[in-house]
């Protein structure tokens, strides 16, 4: 039993030593979820978080010293940490000190780089974080007394992100991924009652359920099998938590995605950009704004990337996400196009990248893409 639990976690037949840039891997996606449950507050989170970050850079930086992709990704990092310190002092939307994120969401990424993780691992750790929530769930919770930090929207990043992950290590693996993380993923998203969270949790179920059928359709069984099982799902889903849904179905009738104030968020951060040069350069000032003001972030993670590093940062990210999605996609066809677009809808009406938990994924996307290149390998 000990030696199963250590090979899905480790990889086939390790029973001896341990990765340390893995293990710290695992710390860390275990860490993050763990903080956000019960961190007596949000300075005492964000040490929790940072300090795992950085055992994940440390780690990757002992035992990856040599690789290229590693030296690159730091080369990459440190232009991202002047670019937001610059950006800092000119908008005052941030701390000074607020670069340590970049190194902090880097740190797991490049562990990933160095040791990887295993198929069974991520579809485990999906499956536990949404698990947790079920709990909560059943006992009877509020979605926001589940978060110690934060609002309930937060539930369906965390969710979504671990069932992302397991996505794209599948896919890069050659596995066809299982729909049990993505129908719990589901299910709590609707019991977080978060619209966009619950969209793209939507989405992702759609898009795994198609994947299967596709891989599988030359088999009867496991053609018919998903149909039955997303058609049993939804209608048990739906009348489970009929509340959750009309209350959803409400405001999306209301207001769409957004609340009153959060649709002029864009336009106000449109108006500051064409009031002057610096702010083209160096980002908007929130303070400049009400609503910008008011929410303390643009409610848009593209918009808050430049927010955060200005120019230089926002054309660094993109070119270098554009080039490794377009490469990705070649490699690994139109399921992980799909499973990269759910991230970028999620991002679309919440603050989950540049800084957030999701700058992991996009790292891995850029390590992913890059590093055999770097290495000379292909």
């Amino acid at each position: 039993m000990t030696t199963a639990i250590m090979a899905a976690f480790l990889g086939p037949g390790a029973t001896g030593r341990v990765s340390f840039s893995r293990l710290s891997l695992y710390l860390f996606l275990l860490g993050y979820a763990l903080a956000s449950l019960v961190a007596p507050s949000g300075s005492a989170q964000s040490f929790v978080r940072v300090s795992l970050g950085l055992l994940c850079l440390f780690a990757a930086c002992v035992e990856g010293a040599s690789s290229v992709g590693v030296v690159r990704a730091i080369f990459a990092a440190l232009v991202l940490s002047v670019a937001a310190i610059v950006s800092a002092a000119y908008t005052g939307n941030t701390e000074l000190y607020s670069f340590v994120w970049v190194w902090s969401y880097l740190g797991p990424a490049l562990a990933f780089y160095v040791s990887g993780i295993t198929v069974r691992a991520a579809k485990w750790l999906a499956i536990l974080v949404s698990a947790v929530y079920l709990v909560f769930m059943l006992l009877g919770w509020d979605p926001g007394d589940a978060v110690a930090v934060g609002s309930r929207n937060i539930i369906s990043v965390y969710v979504l992100f671990y069932g992302i992950i397991y996505c794209y290590v599948a896919t890069r693996e050659g596995k066809l991924p299982s729909l049990l993380p993505a129908t719990l993923g589901l299910i709590v998203c609707m019991w977080a009652e978060g619209r966009t969270g619950f969209v793209a949790s939507v989405v992702l179920f759609v898009f795994i359920l198609l994947d299967n059928l596709y891989i599988r359709r030359s088999d009867v069984f496991r053609f018919v099998v998903p149909i039955i099982f997303a058609v049993v799902a939804t209608a048990v889903i739906a009348y489970a938590f009929r509340d959750q849904w009309l209350s959803i179905l409400e405001r999306f009738t209301k207001s769409g995605t957004t609340d009153v104030g959060r649709s002029y968020l864009l336009e106000e951060y449109a108006t500051g950009l064409g009031s002057s040069a610096a702010n083209v350069f160096l980002g908007v000032p929130f303070s400049d704004y009400y609503w910008l003001t008011y929410f303390d972030n643009p409610h848009n993670s593209i918009v808050f990337l430049h927010s955060r590093f200005g120019l230089l940062g926002f054309a660094l990210v993109a070119y270098y996400l554009a080039r490794a999605v377009f490469s990705l996609s070649r490699r690994h066809g139109a399921f992980f196009v799909a499973v990269i677009a759910v991230a970028i809808l999620r991002a679309l009406t919440d603050v989950t990248c540049f800084t957030g938990l999701f700058d992991v994924l996009w790292w891995i996307v850029i390590l992913d893409a890059f590093g055999h290149r770097w290495e000379g390998k292909g």
